[in-house]
């Protein structure tokens, strides 16, 4: 929606049961909605929101799942891995791919915690989690088959997400620990192992794939609230900079929200606050954009948009007592 007043386009429609996410195709004609009804918890929906099917054929409620960039596919990780024709939402790997090498008699608990895709749209990297510690498995989306594994990314199921950066290097982060991995080779790169104290979010990445950044899910745990990669010299720096004062603890962020090379923000429910984050050296404050919104509200979510290299908006879903609004701030004239 481009029109002001900033007015919504469809309003009122229902989704599955937990909605957790959404998901859209490359242009914008089906969104996926992921749920927690358990095998109903994935369903689909065409672009005026208004005729709703689940996609069927999962044995359980999906836990991750990700549109393959040239949009033919839906990669989605339940009780195992499922691929979706986006064209008629029929699942086409029957029966579903294992997640593990380990087999489901020694790991019922073998669960995929992310997915990332090769930018050709042919290969998908699943992360999944266990008591034997987590596991990076690839999968040949066209032939439908597992072709890599590489294991022991973690010990006892540490892992949290998996991210392709725009330079083409696969990152997973763990409990403490941040990997670099060549996905051709599924190998660890040299110095690729990081140790962190930390339990890091997802990574996001500058659109130019030199940094990356990501929330700490334990703040309290170190005091570090926020961390940026450096990918050129494979380091960390993290904010607030040590030593950790426990009587003056930091925020807790949901997560950040990168806006350019430049340019990103932090968004803490807890708080009900949006923090600007700078890079290099990094460095967290109060958004000077609460002076923008403030006067109407609460805020309560976050994004932005995802022009290259720039985000032109940054939307925030704001409360003012029982009224809920969404704001569009233009990032170029703030």
């Amino acid at each position: 929606e481009t029109a002001n007043p900033f007015t919504p386009v469809i309003n009122n429609a229902v989704g599955p049961s937990g909605t957790f996410k959404v998901l859209a195709t490359p242009g914008g004609n089906k969104f996926y909605l992921l749920g927690t009804s358990g095998a109903n918890g994935l369903q689909s929906v065409d672009s005026t929101f208004t005729s709703f099917h689940s996609v069927n054929g999962l044995g359980a409620a999906p836990t991750a799942a990700v549109v393959t960039p040239d949009g033919k596919y839906l990669v989605v990780a339940a009780d195992g891995l499922y691929i979706v024709d986006t064209t008629n939402d029929q699942i086409v790997t029957s029966p579903p791919l294992a997640l593990s090498s380990v087999p489901s008699t020694l790991c019922p608990t073998c669960g995929a915690v992310g997915i990332a895709i090769s930018k050709d749209s042919t290969l998908a990297y699943v992360l999944t989690n266990s008591s034997f510690g987590g596991s990076v498995a690839v999968y040949n989306i066209p032939l439908r088959q597992r072709v890599n594994t590489i294991q022991s990314l973690s010990i006892s199921g540490g892992a949290t997400s998996i991210t392709l950066s725009p330079l083409g290097l696969l990152y997973v982060a763990v409990v403490n620990r941040l990997y670099e991995i060549n996905p051709a080779t599924l190998q660890v790169t040299t110095n690729g192992l990081l140790q962190l104290v930390a339990t890091p979010g997802p990574l996001h990445f500058t659109p130019d794939g030199s940094k990356a950044f990501f929330v700490n899910t334990t703040p309290t745990i170190g005091g570090q609230a926020l961390l940026e990669l450096n990918v050129g010299t494979l380091s960390v720096s993290s904010w607030p900079p040590p030593p950790y004062n426990p009587g003056n603890p930091p925020p807790q962020f949901d997560d950040v929200y990168v806006a350019g090379n430049n340019r990103a923000f932090a968004f803490s429910s807890a708080g009900n606050t949006l923090w600007d984050v700078t890079p290099s050296p990094l460095n967290v404050v109060a958004s000077t954009l609460s002076s923008v919104f403030q006067s109407i509200g609460t805020p309560l979510a976050a994004a932005v948009s995802n022009e290259i290299p720039t985000a032109r908006y940054l939307f925030l879903l704001i409360a003012n007592g029982n009224q809920y609004y969404l704001d569009r701030i233009d990032l170029s004239t703030n």
